[in-house]
């Protein structure tokens, strides 16, 4: 028997007539931006294919392909002309255990690989697989990701994989989790009270079927993070989310002398926090290049703060932030933007005053008291960032204004007022 082995004929097998055809839509969309994702779903397997105004590069599309959990059957690419221009067409054929599952995330998982791609998201985590699993977005997966990034800054005896590791193998669980979070934050949730509760018990026997020790003290950790978080922006649709922490019941899990009030917050750029020993605190900010333990450093700078101030005021504070970006990449516009970003975010979770009354945000959820006091200063690396933080503070319409960020051109010295 002879086969067929001329051009036409090989190409055949690798691409169908569909492949060839390129919808206005994506052609559309490619006009507005420069990557478009599209799923495909055939009987028993899917093919992803992403379309580009420029040629993509398969190392940079296999990682995140990998980190969704797909199992990659073949690989094809080709350029296909489209109104007097060269569209490029990668296609990956998919075989698929849950088809249901992934008929359900089909939408997400576009948005969420053309985002990747588009470098607008974390690096490379298996937390993508969520996505697949429990349709997740890719809001809730950073949300996610803040969590774990937070666990594993606080808690110095367990690392960032091996919680990683936990929260994607209990993906049900980890869902059951943002579904807690949301009871508690979201705005005009009715039947608050009772949704926290019945979600609160479903989570425990969850809890309680895990057989493994390190998980079980994981998702434990978890769960305690989540009942300490007494405020977030995320409700707020902002790019990066944040949130407020009384860590004093959270401490009894952490090592040491710890903060009364903690503030985390979360960007693909950028990560941050801020420790106070008390509502009434005073502390610098700064740029910090320790990236795998920057709470530690901030911390300790803390306490020392708390010291000084002994005879200033009654309580110290200090935070910091990193930036996830080579430093040759960071420009003195990319900083301004990440401190702005923190500085932002930050008072997300701070009431302001007006007159005799409290001004807070209507789709802010506060589980603490009213919190109007918070003043930063200049550290290491934002020695020139003071009239930026209060000219976002006068944009927000913060109380203190020029007072919000000590060492200002205008000359505030929170040290001499006291």
């Amino acid at each position: 028997m002879r086969h067929d082995t001329s051009l036409g004929a090989v190409c055949s097998q690798l691409l169908s007539a569909e492949d060839l055809q390129i919808s206005e839509k994506v052609v559309k969309a490619l006009s507005a931006g420069p990557i478009v994702t599209q799923i495909v779903i055939m009987q028993r397997q899917a093919a992803i294919r992403i379309y580009s105004n420029q040629q993509l590069l398969l190392s940079d599309i296999t990682p995140i392909l990998h980190d969704f959990a797909f199992v990659v059957v073949d690989e094809v690419t080709y350029t296909v002309p489209a109104d007097a221009r060269v569209i490029y067409v990668c296609r990956f054929n998919l075989q698929i255990d849950d088809l249901q599952a992934f008929k359900k995330a089909k939408h997400n998982i576009e948005m969420v690989m053309t985002d990747s791609l588009l470098g607008k998201t974390f690096s490379s985590c298996h937390i993508y697989s969520l996505v697949y699993k429990q349709n997740l977005t890719l809001r809730q997966v950073t949300l996610l990701r803040a969590f774990i990034e937070f666990i594993n800054q606080a808690v110095a005896s367990i690392n960032f994989d091996t919680i990683l590791h936990t929260v994607t193998r209990y993906d049900q669980l980890s869902n059951l989790l943002l579904h807690y979070f949301s009871a508690r934050f979201k705005p005009d949730v009715e039947e608050r009270k009772s949704q926290v509760s019945e979600i609160e018990a479903l989570i425990e026997e969850a809890v309680k079927a895990v057989p493994d020790i390190v998980d079980d003290r994981i998702l434990k950790l978890l769960v305690a993070m989540l009942r300490s978080i007494v405020r977030t922006n995320y409700f707020l649709e902002r790019e990066a989310i944040a949130f407020k922490l009384d860590m004093a019941a959270f401490s009894e899990h952490l090592v040491g002398i710890q903060p009364r009030i903690e503030a985390f917050v979360y960007h693909y750029d950028f990560r941050g926090l801020h420790l106070r020993m008390g509502p009434i605190s005073r502390g610098g900010l700064r740029w910090s290049e320790r990236y795998d333990d920057y709470r530690s450093e901030i911390r300790s700078l803390m306490l020392t703060q708390e010291g000084k101030n002994a005879i200033i005021i009654p309580d110290g504070a200090k935070g910091g932030f990193v930036i996830d970006r080579p430093k040759q990449e960071i420009t003195a516009e990319l900083f301004t933007a990440v401190y702005s970003r923190f500085i932002d975010s930050l008072l997300d979770l701070i009431d302001s005053v007006e007159g005799e009354s409290i001004q807070r945000d209507a789709r802010i959820v506060a589980y603490d008291d009213e919190d109007t006091y918070f003043v930063v200063a200049a550290d290491k690396g934002t020695a020139r960032m003071s009239d930026t933080a209060n000219a976002i503070a006068r944009k927000r319409g913060y109380w203190l204004g020029d007072a919000f960020a000590s060492g200002g051109s205008n000359g505030y010295d929170h040290k001499a007022l006291g």
